[in-house]
């Protein structure tokens, strides 16, 4: 993956978290609905209006690939947790 790619939110949803978190770098951290959350981390920087309490749609461009925190080369590290969970 090259540094800079858009990331894209998955769905619909509102950010709860858009800053720093150690390892994990620059991290963006949505809620959508009652049970999903998605998580994107390592991001070289976040995408206009990204902020907490932003309301996000699908296929809206909420950041750019990057090497943030603990990440050893560009790439991005998306996470769905269903019900507080990761499914599997």
């Amino acid at each position: 993956m090259v540094a800079g790619t858009p990331v894209k939110a998955t769905a619909d949803g509102r950010v709860t978290f858009a800053d720093r978190n150690g390892s994990f770098g620059k991290l963006i951290i949505i809620q959508h609905g009652n049970r999903y959350v998605t998580k994107y981390a390592h991001l070289n920087d976040y995408a206009k209006g990204i902020k907490a309490g932003a309301r996000v749609r699908q296929n809206d461009i909420i950041g750019y690939v990057g090497a943030t925190g603990a990440a050893n080369g560009p790439h991005l590290l998306y996470e769905l947790l269903v019900d507080g969970t990761q499914p599997g």
